[in-house]
Formats: structure tokens, C-alpha cells, sequence
């Protein structure tokens, strides 16, 4: 198995990229490569492309995206590994039981650690991606809903022991709003004048917000309504085919979590303020119709809209997201999209804080 796993970018050779593919029956040769662009972020994204040969001895360039944890700046906050492990186990565990729009993935594997995955290079082929400045509308945002209710029925109440890797609670989104509130972040981060604009009291209250988000965590993971969730489910996580269908990137935060985390998650990045107020309600009674369509149970909508207004609580931490995760427009939109919607919904108080 391949199981050197690369730390960093000079790492991407072609010989480790030959090794890579020869992990799926009746793989390419990979002749050459190179690397065309570097996009780092919380997963650095290397976009090459490599000179193949297929068992008939035709030749054919493929353009890739290799996905990672090669930014050691970031390693610096909490051990990434686990991310990258994750959505590695997701594509080459959990994705051939899907029927949702997916990326071609080439290579998927973990070390037990770390994890790294090789995707078809999708703007490449004219694919486009979420930008958290362009809301949608909502009715673009109602077939992600379904597929996250392909997604959570399929895999509802899925027992931690099915996989050596599928835990209870999210550990890399944790672990991370954990790390990046500690000491004087919360406070540090907050006070930015792109994030200070769209607090108010209390949510300027780092030890109030993280008491909180501990004690959701302590919830979730005595709910009875589990399924695996994205767990990092905002609209900047996804693409668009050229027909428009729209599909989710970046798995790194998959867990056994509440169906209405990635509900909430979603919603309260990918509407404008009056849409979500507006729609928000009829989003969540499809997003049900559809996971019992599919398999899951039923459920009541007056339960969802109070796990609801619970989970929304995961937003607060666009509060202390960095520049070296997210341009800080992005920070700023989303961030003041969650906020109101924790504000309209009194997530707090739906918490009993």
C-alpha cells in the first residue's frame, strides 16, 4: 500500500503519483506531472496535471487536485491530520454507498493519522464553486437539502463500531474551534472590525459562546437522531456542474452528529437574511419529506425547528476562522449570516444559556 504520505507539496512527485493510481484495478501510468497551481487554505489544494498511459498504451493528460495537509503554518493550531483522514475515508468508504453528485476521486487512503486524497481537477472541466458573496436562492438551495437527506438516511443511526474511523461528534471541527478560541484568540479575532460589526451582546463573550458550544456537544451526543453529517456544510464547500447540478466538496468533518447540524449549518450561510426568514420553515418540511422518500424516519417539523435553532450555534465560529483559512470577505458574510440567524432564532436561549 502507499501508505507515505506527503507532508508537503515537493512531496507530489510523479512517482509517488504512480504508486497513488496503481491502488485501483486497471489504473493509468502516470509518465509525468506537474504542477499548474497551488490553493492553500485549511486542506491545501494542488492542482497538477499528469501525463498518463492506460493498459492499451494510450497516452492522455488528466488534470488533478491533490488535497492535503501541507500548510504547516496552520499545523501550528491543532494537528490537521485528522481532517485529511477523514475525507479520505469518506471517498473511498462511504461514497460508493451514495447516490449524490460527487467529484471523480482517483485516490483516497489514510495511514491511521493522516489521510490524502487525488479528485479530478473540476474547473478543469467548466465546474464552478460556491461563493459565499452570491447567495442562492431557495430553490437552489432545496436539492442540497436532498442530498443531505440521501446522505443522512442512508446512514442513519450507523453504529460508531462499522468503521474503525467513524466516531461520535466531529473531532477535527472540534478540536479546531477549540484551538482557534483558546487563550486570547476569542477575543483577538473578535475585535477585527470585519468581524466586531455584526456582534452584540452576548456574543462577544468568548467563555459564554465556547461554554455553550461545549454543552451542544454534550447534547449531540446523547441524541437518538444520528446520522453521518458533512459537519462543515456551508455554501462555500460547494460546486456547480455546467447543467447546474450542484454538488458537495471538502468531506474532512464527517461524524455521527445530529441530521439538523448540517441542516442549520447550510442554511444559515447560503440565503440572504430575508430569504432564510422567509423560506427557511418550507426548506426544513422538504429536507424531511425527502429523508423519509429516502429511507430515514419521519419526523415532525415542530422537533426539527428547535434542534434547529439549537444547532445554528456552529456558526459562531466564523467569529475566530483566519485570514490563512478565509479571505476575510468571506470571514466578514458569513459571519454576520450567522449571527442574525442566532439572534432571530435565540440560539442561545434555545440552549438554556
Amino acid at each position: 500500500m502507499n501508505k507515505t504520505f506527503p507532508r508537503n507539496v515537493e512531496a507530489l512527485t510523479t512517482d509517488w503519483l504512480d504508486k497513488a493510481f496503481a491502488q485501483k484495478p486497471n489504473a493509468p501510468r502516470v509518465l509525468d506531472s506537474k504542477t499548474d497551481r497551488i490553493i492553500w487554505g485549511t486542506a491545501t489544494k494542488v492542482l497538477m496535471n499528469a501525463t498518463c498511459k492506460d493498459a492499451a498504451g494510450n497516452t492522455f493528460n488528466k488534470d488533478i487536485c491533490v488535497k492535503g495537509g501541507f500548510d504547516e503554518r496552520l499545523r501550528q493550531y491543532y494537528d490537521l491530520g485528522v481532517m485529511f483522514l477523514q475525507e479520505a475515508v469518506f471517498y473511498r468508504d462511504v461514497a460508493p454507498q451514495l447516490d449524490i453528485l460527487l467529484p471523480e476521486c482517483l485516490y483516497a487512503d489514510d495511514n491511521g493519522s493522516d489521510g490524502v486524497v487525488v479528485l479530478e481537477n473540476l474547473a478543469a472541466r467548466g465546474a464552478t464553486f460556491g461563493d459565499p458573496t452570491k447567495p442562492l436562492t431557495p430553490n437552489q438551495a432545496l436539492p442540497i437539502l436532498e442530498m443531505m437527506a440521501e446522505l443522512h438516511a442512508v446512514t442513519w443511526n450507523w453504529p460508531t463500531s462499522k468503521y474503525p474511523w467513524l466516531v461520535l461528534g466531529s473531532p477535527s471541527q472540534r478540536d479546531g474551534i477549540t484551538a482557534m478560541a483558546a487563550g486570547d484568540r476569542f477575543r483577538e479575532l473578535s475585535t477585527r472590525p470585519q468581524v466586531a460589526r455584526s456582534i452584540t451582546p452576548p456574543y462577544g463573550d468568548g467563555e459564554l459562546m465556547m461554554s455553550a458550544l461545549r454543552y451542544l456537544w454534550e447534547r449531540d451526543d446523547k441524541s437518538s437522531a444520528l446520522a453521518l453529517g458533512h459537519g462543515d456544510a456551508h455554501i462555500g464547500q460547494l460546486y456547480f456542474e455546467p447543467d447546474g447540478r450542484a454538488g458537495l466538496l471538502d468531506w474532512q468533518s464527517i461524524a455521527m452528529m445530529p441530521y439538523a447540524k448540517d441542516i442549520a449549518y447550510f442554511l444559515g450561510s447560503a440565503l440572504t437574511v430575508d430569504d432564510r426568514r422567509a423560506h427557511e420553515r418550507d426548506l426544513i418540511a422538504a429536507y424531511l419529506q425527502a429523508l423519509q422518500k429516502r429511507g430515514g424516519p419521519k419526523i415532525a417539523l415542530s422537533e426539527t425547528w428547535e434542534e434547529y435553532r439549537a444547532q445554528m450555534l456552529q456558526g459562531m465560529v466564523w467569529i475566530v476562522v483566519t485570514e490563512n483559512m478565509q479571505p476575510i470577505e468571506v470571514i466578514e458574510t458569513l459571519n454576520e449570516r450567522y449571527l442574525t440567524a442566532m439572534r432571530d432564532l435565540d440560539t442561545l436561549g434555545a440552549l438554556g444559556f
